[in-house]
């Protein structure tokens, strides 16, 4: 065998890769998840809720900005729709709005509306 597969091995083996260690691995959401998952996009807001969930809202796809709001719940791995329409002044469908959890409450920052620019802040509470 080739010298540098005994290099690449040796390495391996000294960062706890190899002799039963699992190496790190990717895989498509599909082969693991409940649900229907989101459609296809780019530029959504997304993010983790006290470690059990993960919201992505809007983004982008093939038909334009797609206004909607998912729910990945982490322990179970199923995603489900949550409802937008709720009381108060609901945010338009945008791409690359910023999100963070806080208190309890979803905070959406800012984004790109079919009007252009955002500088809103909204808030929903889950």
């Amino acid at each position: 065998l080739d010298v540098r597969f005994y290099a690449l091995w040796a390495a391996l083996a000294w960062a706890g890769w190899g002799d039963g260690a699992k190496l790190r691995s990717w895989r498509t959401t599909s082969s693991f998840v409940a649900g229907t998952p989101p459609s296809e996009r780019y530029l959504a807001g997304a993010a983790v809720l006290d470690d059990a969930r993960l919201v992505i809202f809007d983004g982008c796809g093939a038909a334009g900005r797609l206004g909607d709001l998912l729910q990945l719940d982490i322990p179970t791995l199923l995603w489900t729709s949550l409802s937008v329409a709720a009381v108060g002044t609901q945010p338009p469908a945008m791409c690359g709005p910023g999100m963070v959890q806080h208190n309890g409450s979803l905070l959406i920052f800012g984004g790109v509306a079919a009007s252009g620019y955002s500088v809103d802040t909204y808030r929903f509470d889950l």
